[in-house]
């Protein structure tokens, strides 16, 4: 329910009822499909699959995949044109079956871009990524991107004029769950989210590792779920380095707020974050980031001023950085309040919902 997710069914909450009326076509049934009925949103599940695929699938499951589609595509036109809906809008890049339905259809279609793909969670197109994303650029009426790095990667393929830069709404949930975990030293770290390469979670050990080398009082949560060949090797190199007590998995969690709240600093250590929900989440909360200086992290976070940046791959480097926060305490007090404020004027849903309304406008009365 965070990323994509997240930010399509803020976008719904906050259009306008009386102009937009949102149906939804699943893949499969997910998370979603409870807060979609909690606002009466109509929708179908129809099985469809990605156009992109993971490092190690088969030939023969593309060609499957592929298959799949083709059957699914009379069905999802069919449902288009009972709901008579007059744009197709996608969510997600690694899905071109809305695009197909427009081109059959002859509606006008958005694709709404949240991911780099290979970058950030190593997806590969079936048909290539030059191909494919040439089709999508002469059937699509717009991109939307969640950040101007994402916008930079994609830009060698897709015409600039289509292009369009939006930050997406950000709100922390009103419940925060409890959390277990009780904080047990003078500065606790947290980093969130998938438990893969991408996310950097070797980085924030290693730099855990060199502050208590240096006997600074320090812990780490890790809160996610992910790889298991990955996970088993992080826990390898905790318990080579005797760090069990200091450094400790805490699972998935659907609401990680509580292991905001509690923390002193918040690490999104992702080698190419797209947007960086989390950064701004932590924000809110009014904590302080210590993020990576790539992607969409190094628009958010203003070094010195609502969090630090260290270069990603480089653990000594975060090392230092959490090291002058523990050093001086008063850092984390101001560079969370700036964080705060900053991130509770910038990603507003109102900005976000007329942001968005306005390109659908403009698409529909062309």
């Amino acid at each position: 329910m965070k990323g994509s997710n997240g930010a399509f069914l803020e976008l719904t909450d906050s259009l306008d009822k009386e102009k937009f009326k949102p149906y939804v076509i699943l893949p499969f049934n997910a998370g979603i499909v409870s807060e979609l009925e909690a606002r009466n949103i109509d929708f179908r599940i129809i099985d469809y699959r990605w156009w992109m695929h993971e490092r190690g699938e088969s030939f023969k499951s593309r060609v499957k995949k592929s298959i799949i589609n083709f059957l699914a595509l009379p069905r999802v036109c069919r449902q288009i044109i009972k709901w008579q809906c007059d744009l197709i809008y996608t969510n997600t890049i690694v899905i071109n079956m809305g695009l197909m339905s427009s081109i059959i259809l002859r509606k006008p279609h958005i694709f709404h871009v949240h991911e780099f793909g290979f970058e950030d969670h190593g997806l590969k197109f079936d048909f290539g990524k030059r191909i494919s994303l040439w089709f999508a650029n002469v059937f699509t009426r717009n991109f939307i991107f969640v950040s101007n790095a994402l916008a930079d990667g994609y830009v060698n393929f897709i015409t600039t004029r289509k292009s369009r830069v939006v930050y997406q709404s950000v709100a922390l949930s009103k419940k925060t769950p409890a959390n277990n975990n009780s904080k047990r030293y003078s500065l606790q770290c947290v980093i969130i989210g998938r438990i893969t390469q991408g996310k950097g979670q070797e980085d924030a050990i290693e730099a855990i590792s060199i502050l208590l080398q240096q006997e600074v009082d320090c812990g780490l949560w890790i809160v996610g779920e992910g790889e298991a060949f990955y996970k088993e090797y992080l826990k390898k190199n905790i318990v080579r380095r005797n760090m069990q007590n200091n450094i400790i998995f805490c699972g998935w969690h659907e609401n990680p707020l509580a292991f905001m709240k509690q923390a002193d600093i918040v690490l999104v250590c992702s080698r190419q974050e797209a947007f960086g929900r989390v950064t701004v989440e932590a924000m809110l909360a009014g904590k302080p980031v210590i993020g990576s200086r790539s992607g969409g992290t190094k628009e958010i976070i203003k070094d010195e001023f609502n969090g630090l940046l260290y270069t990603v791959g480089n653990p000594q480097e975060l090392a230092q950085k959490i090291k002058y926060l523990y050093e001086n305490p008063n850092l984390i007090f101001s560079l969370g309040n700036n964080a705060q404020k900053w991130a509770e004027k910038e990603f507003t849903s109102k900005h976000y919902s007329n942001t968005i309304s306005n390109i659908l406008e403009k698409i529909l009365h062309k």
